[in-house]
């Protein structure tokens, strides 16, 4: 590099090199030491649902009239967001491959989107946990429905029978239908000018409660069905 006269023998030297170095390396990769991420997203997928069930279940757990210790939730909730973080990576890496080893990559695209949702509505529902009574009647049959969807996502990505989940709407339908008698008993208190209630309390504290697990029943529902086709193309 120091002799300007051999200049041009040099870079021509070093173009052809790595030319020839990529090109082997190309070619080792593609067919030689091949490593496609659609034979390692399915354990990204699992451990995913097994650390949102978790944190989802720890946080839950205050409605139900159950103790957590708080390092028990503290690991659930990093658990949740490194394996969010781990699968959003892996889907990255899947998009960067070529095309003919890419299965269902719009499913596995809203799979990533709908645990975002997922977690983003635990999180929310943590904030709100503490502010109202525990109810085990009233919100333990809601958080078993949603349990048994993430379970059974889970259970159908590692190609295992799961049960059938028949009475989600029953569950849902109680706790809406307590919202609503709060609701309309609130309409009813405005439109006779009390301000000021023991309902408004209630209802201002069960309302945020009620809104989030119906988001994380109907994110939760949709993992279950795109579970449904991932595990039809994706190996256990």
């Amino acid at each position: 590099l120091l002799n300007a006269n051999n200049f041009k023998a040099v870079v021509t030297d070093r173009i052809i090199d790595t030319a020839i170095g990529s090109a082997i390396a190309f070619v080792a990769n593609i067919f030689l030491l091949p490593v496609w991420e659609k034979e390692q997203v399915t354990d990204n997928m699992i451990k995913m649902l097994e650390h949102n069930l978790q944190y989802f279940l720890d946080v839950a757990s205050a409605l139900c009239g159950k103790k957590i210790a708080i390092n028990e939730y503290k690991l659930s909730r990093k658990n949740a967001f490194v394996s969010l973080a781990n699968l959003s990576d892996a889907f990255n890496r899947m998009l960067s491959e070529p095309k003919t080893k890419q299965k269902k990559i719009r499913e596995v695209h809203q799979f990533v989107v709908a645990n975002h949702m997922l977690t983003s509505g635990i999180a929310t529902l943590s904030l709100f946990r503490q502010q109202t009574q525990p109810n085990a009647d009233l919100f333990s049959p809601v958080v078993n429905i949603i349990f048994k969807r993430l379970n059974g996502a889970k259970k159908k990505l590692q190609h295992q029978i799961q049960e059938k989940n028949t009475d989600h709407k029953t569950a849902l339908r109680a706790l809406n239908d307590k919202l609503n008698d709060l609701l309309q008993q609130r309409k009813y208190e405005l439109d006779n000018s009390i301000l000021e209630s023991e309902t408004k309390k209630n209802l201002a504290a069960f309302k945020p409660i009620a809104d989030q697990l119906n988001f994380i029943d109907k994110a939760a529902s949709d993992i279950e069905k795109l579970s449904n086709d991932l595990a039809i193309e994706y190996p256990k």
